[in-house]
C-alpha cells in the first residue's frame, strides 16, 4: 500500500503507512519465506500482522499524510498512517444482535490458448509402436514437444496399455482446477448505556481453494468494551484473537509447470490411476512412465495428486 512516495533517499526505504487499529501501531514491514523444513519454494509468507484485520470487525478507515500524521505519530508516519477503528457498542441501545453470511466463489481467469490439433512428439513423422498380440499398434509417445502427428482417432495404445482413440483433451489443463469457494459468517452481539458499552463478534471463514486438497478455516474473536466507573475514569478493553489453520497449501508446481501438459495427456486418466486398489501410489516405473521419461509429466501430476489428496500439512497460527 502507498500513501506517499518513499520519505528518504536511502536504499531501504519503502512506501508502507503505518497502521493504527484503535490507537494502537501496527507496523506493516516487509515480510520473509517462512521455511517449512523444505526448499525454499515450498515455503510461504504469512505476511504482517495487519492482515489478520477482519473486515467485519471494522466500523471505519481514515489516511492521515503530511503534517498531520507526523504532529500525530513522528518519524513513524513518514509514509502516512491508515487510521482503523474498530466496531463497539457506544451506538447501541439495549441489546442489538447482527448476523450475516456471505458466499464467494472464485475460479480462474485466464488460461493458456492451447493448440488441439498436433500430438506429442518432435515432428509429424515422430511415431512410436508396439507389438500387441503378434499386431502392431501405434502407441501414444511421450515427449515435451508437441509437434507430433495430427490426431486422427485412430485406435492407440495408451500408457496403461488399453487402447483409445488418438485425440486431444482439450480441457486437460483446465481440469486441473475447481472453483474455489469461501463461506464467512459472522455473529455480533452489542450492547450500551449510560455506563459503557460491550461488543462481541465471532467470525469463521472456510476457503476451499482452487486446488483440490487446499483448505483453509479461520476463526475471528474480536472483543471491545469500555466502562465509566465515574465521571474522571472510563476503562476500555479490546482484544482480537485470530486462528488460522491451513491445510496443504498450494504445492510446488514448478516440474509440472516446466514440463507443460501436451494435448494428448489426459490428466482425468492420470487422477483416477496416481493411486493403486489398496489406496497406495502407483509404481509408474512398470508402465514406462518413470521419473526420466521424457516430459516428467506423469510423475509431476502424480506427485501433485498424492501430496494434495493423500497427505496432510497442516500448519497453524494464532495471534
Amino acid at each position: 500500500m502507498r500513501i506517499r512516495g518513499a520519505g528518504g533517499l536511502e536504499s531501504n526505504s519503502n512506501t508502507r503507512p503505518l497502521f493504527v487499529v484503535d490507537g494502537v501501531p501496527i507496523y506493516d514491514r516487509p515480510t520473509d519465506m517462512v521455511d517449512r523444513s523444505y526448499d525454499p519454494l515450498n515455503s510461504f509468507d504469512r505476511g504482517s500482522g495487519i492482515n489478520d484485520l477482519n473486515s467485519e470487525d471494522i466500523e471505519s478507515i481514515e489516511i492521515l499524510k503530511g503534517a498531520k500524521a507526523s504532529v500525530l505519530y513522528g518519524s513513524q508516519a513518514l509514509n502516512g498512517v491508515v487510521l482503523i477503528t474498530t466496531k463497539s457498542g457506544r451506538k447501541t441501545r439495549g441489546l442489538g444482535i447482527q448476523a450475516s453470511h456471505q458466499l464467494t466463489f472464485d475460479k480462474p481467469f485466464t488460461f493458456i490458448d492451447f493448440q488441439n490439433e498436433y500430438g506429442s512428439g518432435a515432428s509429424v513423422l515422430d511415431t512410436q509402436f508396439a507389438v500387441v498380440n503378434g499386431q502392431r499398434i501405434r502407441r501414444l509417445p511421450l515427449s515435451r514437444l508437441s509437434f507430433g502427428p495430427k490426431f486422427d482417432g485412430v485406435p492407440m495404445m495408451l500408457y496403461d496399455s488399453t487402447v483409445g482413440p488418438y485425440q486431444a483433451y482439450p480441457d486437460n489443463f483446465i481440469d486441473f482446477f475447481r472453483n474455489a469457494v469461501s463461506n464467512r459468517t459472522n455473529v455480533a452481539i452489542a450492547g450500551g448505556g449510560t455506563m459503557g458499552s460491550v461488543r462481541a463478534s465471532y467470525t469463521h471463514n472456510k476457503y476451499e481453494d482452487i486446488l483440490p486438497g487446499f483448505n483453509q478455516k479461520q476463526h475471528s474473536f474480536s472483543f471491545n468494551g469500555n466502562f465509566k466507573v465515574s465521571e474522571f475514569a472510563t476503562f476500555e478493553f479490546i482484544n482480537n484473537l485470530y486462528s488460522v489453520n491451513t491445510v496443504n497449501r498450494r504445492p510446488n508446481v514448478a516440474q509440472f509447470v516446466a514440463t507443460g501438459l501436451n494435448r494428448d495427456y489426459d490428466y482425468n486418466w492420470m487422477k483416477t490411476f496416481y493411486r493403486d486398489a489398496d489406496g497406495f501410489r502407483r509404481d509408474l516405473e512398470p508402465y514406462g512412465l518413470n521419473a526420466n521419461t521424457p516430459g516428467f509429466w506423469p510423475n509431476a501430476v502424480a506427485g501433485i495428486l498424492w501430496e494434495q489428496n493423500d497427505n496432510q500439512d497442516i500448519d497453524k497460527n494464532f495471534t
